[in-house]
């Protein structure tokens, strides 16, 4: 899962900070400016560690909370799919043999996620609003609603369950949301 904006309080030199990632970042700046505590705050995040009086910055009280919050650009359609689908995952590369053109390049497409339910199967792609119209991703979708076409197509020669292509902006996606309104407002055609 891709991280999606970082919150750090009260954590060594970072007093309150919040970043906001894209897809590549890099993190450029003059030595003792909190870039390593940046990432030693992520660390932390990860590893646990209940020891905060290490971390504490200067200024604040022994009071005040050390905090560290990672929001995943993914993480709230995983708990939709855990909660409602009957079956889901993360497709590997390599599965659905699914490529686009690029230029002249033929690459593989990978969906980011693959929910079955009672009776439906989707093709699941949360993206970045601002990214919705690029010629990629605008490529990939018109590829795999092909490709579940196809596959409902054949789908239907044994009774089996219809797919469908859904891509969703990231920002519409929330914990109360169900499975069900999803496909709903964003499948595409």
């Amino acid at each position: 899962m891709k991280i999606k904006s970082i919150k750090i309080k009260n954590f060594k030199s970072l007093r309150e900070v919040e970043v906001d990632t894209s897809s590549f970042n890099v993190f450029v700046g003059q030595n003792n400016h909190g870039k390593t505590n940046l990432f030693q705050a992520i660390e932390w995040f990860y590893t646990g560690k209940t020891d905060t009086d290490s971390f504490r910055h200067i200024n604040a009280v022994s009071t005040d909370e050390v905090s560290v919050e990672i929001e995943f650009s993914e993480r709230k359609l995983a708990v939709i799919l855990e909660r409602e689908a009957e079956k889901w995952f993360k497709p590997t590369k390599g599965q659905f043999q699914i490529f686009y053109k690029s230029g002249a390049d033929h690459l593989e497409y990978q969906p980011d996620f693959v929910a079955e339910t009672a009776e439906h199967i989707y093709m699941l792609e949360p993206k970045d609003r601002n990214k919705l119209d690029a010629t990629d991703v605008i490529a990939k979708r018109d590829i795999a609603v092909k490709w579940c076409q196809n596959a409902t197509d054949h789908a239907k020669t044994y009774g089996g369950k219809p797919w469908s292509y859904v891509l969703l902006p990231h920002d519409v996606i929330a914990d109360n949301m169900t499975l069900a309104a999803l496909p709903q407002q964003f499948t595409a055609k």
